[in-house]
């Protein structure tokens, strides 16, 4: 049975779209080509804060720090969690012209940084085209660090599985309560629909928004130690070797399991830099 949700926008402009049952709001709104603020679809950011003025709905999963119980008395909801269980009016907190605007990346440069608690690392970043970003109150972007190509092309993970809480339906699949629903994270990290020739390796690539590291709340904690331990011995090879190449012409000896890849070892040749002298 299908629900009618009303988004209502600040600027007055009021949308119609048909929820099916069980079916989050912003699946919905995708689905009828209406884009409404979400980013992480997890119930952990907050940028699709929403007011349900009316109608009955079941809240989803979400942490209080998206979402405070003060809040969710006010009726206000997550639409990348909440699903109607009736016709509902929605208050979405932007204007309709924004809201029509898809995802967006920006380059920047890190010019000041310092650590706010144990916890917390504060910084500041330099864009290119800081007049093109427009963010609504309390959103949150995902910062990628350059050279991630390698977890996207070749990530250690290649799939994970989840169960579904309840029945649903994904790309037109029914899927009921307590079905295995196995995700392939290396298949999207190479679906050429979100990056351009996913199969080609391109060191060069703005590999921003895959899956190596999985993302929400089920992102890996050690990612940005893990991206430090390739960049080190990458910056000692270049300051002490002139080449790197394999020890061997057979490449590398992999490790394969049924949801991980590795590599178990891959020797190398270094050859050492000479020292430069001065002229006399």
């Amino acid at each position: 049975m299908a629900h009618q949700i009303t988004l209502r926008f600040e600027d007055g402009v009021t949308r119609f779209v048909d929820c099916e049952e069980g079916e989050r709001v912003t699946d919905a709104a995708i689905r009828a080509r209406i884009n409404i603020p979400l980013d992480c679809r997890d119930g952990v950011g907050g940028t699709c804060k929403a007011v349900c003025e009316s109608g009955d709905y079941v809240l989803g999963d979400c942490v209080e720090d998206a979402l405070s119980p003060d809040e969710v008395s006010a009726r206000k909801v997550l639409t990348c969690q909440m699903s109607p269980r009736s016709d509902c009016v929605i208050q979405i907190a932007t204007n309709s012209d924004v809201s029509g605007t898809g995802p967006s990346s920006h380059k920047g440069r890190i010019v000041a940084c310092q650590r706010a608690s144990d916890t917390t690392i504060a910084f500041s970043v330099e864009l290119e085209d800081r007049a093109d970003l427009s963010l609504f109150p309390g959103q949150y972007v995902n910062v990628e660090v350059p050279g991630t190509e390698v977890a996207r092309y070749r990530g250690t993970v290649q799939r994970v599985s989840r169960i579904t809480t309840e029945a649903t339906t994904v790309a037109g699949v029914d899927l009921p309560k307590g079905a295995v629903v196995r995700l392939l994270l290396s298949a999207a990290n190479r679906d050429s629909r979100k990056f351009a020739n996913g199969e080609t390796f391109d060191i060069d690539r703005d590999s921003s928004g895959h899956l190596g590291f999985a993302n929400g709340m089920h992102k890996c904690l050690g990612a940005p130690l893990a991206k430090l331990e390739t960049r080190r011995p990458d910056a000692v090879r270049r300051a002490r070797a002139s080449q790197f190449a394999l020890a061997f012409s057979g490449g590398k000896e992999r490790s394969w399991a049924a949801e991980r890849y590795s590599v178990g070892r891959s020797p190398v040749c270094l050859r050492k830099k000479r020292p430069k002298y001065a002229s006399s």
